[in-house]
């Protein structure tokens, strides 16, 4: 479960980045 969570936020945060990047 907790490698589960810890890989769904690595996946927010490059959505993040992303976002960053698109702004």
């Amino acid at each position: 479960v907790l490698h589960l969570r810890r890989q769904l936020l690595l996946l927010k945060r490059c959505k993040d980045n992303r976002l960053d990047e698109e702004l």
